[in-house]
């Protein structure tokens, strides 16, 4: 085993300052990618119409947004629901920094310090990084699901837009418990998404298990 292999000291300090750099984002940092995110999202939000009775968007909140009592997650981003027969609309705060920042940062960080080859490593942080993002976009649409179908009762007007069988309903239910719930969700993904990146190049910083047979043939 080479003296590289045994660095864990420097790959360590470098994924613990990736981390706590990463995951405290200035306001303006904060505000710009929410800001990005919903330019993104937003066309295909817009798509989603429930046979012309409702529209969705997504958009930024203020950055000086005041916090608010009892708020434990720091909302950054809105989901605003309009429907067609009623006035006026609806918002839904989401945290962007707890639901697609922090899982971004966290397997970024990973692959960063990962031992394995640049053209590797970058191959891993875009299919990571869209892997991310298209579940952070499939969380919102669950959402959605949840709340125009009456699962989430935030107003009796939105259940009336979305029917949908026991079966499926079920299904929107269960998928909102059991993922967007807990929300170590969030943090377990990249985990493991970085958990792969590092296997997949595991002869690199293991010694191959061969070792010992060869050096007694060499004997």
């Amino acid at each position: 085993m080479t003296n590289e292999r045994l660095r864990w000291g420097p790959r360590l300090a470098t994924l613990l300052f990736l981390v706590v750099l990463g995951c405290w984002p200035w306001p303006a940092l904060r505000h710009g990618f929410s800001a990005a995110f919903a330019d993104v999202v937003s066309p295909l939000l817009e798509q989603i119409t429930f046979d012309g009775q409702a529209s969705v968007t997504i958009a930024p909140l203020p950055k000086n947004r005041p916090h608010v009592s009892g708020e434990h997650i720091v909302a950054d981003t809105a989901l605003i629901l309009r429907l067609a027969r009623y006035s006026g609309q609806m918002q839904v705060e989401l945290s962007l920094r707890r639901d697609v920042w922090i899982p971004l940062v966290l397997f970024g960080a990973l692959a960063l310090v990962a031992p394995i080859p640049w053209r590797r490593r970058l191959a891993t942080l875009g299919a990571g990084y869209a892997l991310i993002s298209m579940t952070a976009v499939g969380s919102i649409l669950i959402l959605l699901g949840n709340i125009f179908s009456g699962r989430l009762p935030l107003a009796p007007q939105l259940s009336e837009v979305y029917v949908v069988s026991e079966a499926w309903g079920a299904t929107l239910q269960f998928l909102n418990e059991r993922w967007l719930t807990p929300p170590g969700n969030r943090v377990i993904a990249p985990l493991l998404l970085g958990a792969l990146a590092w296997a997949s190049h595991i002869e690199y910083w293991w010694p191959k298990l061969d070792v010992p047979r060869r050096r007694m043939e060499r004997a």
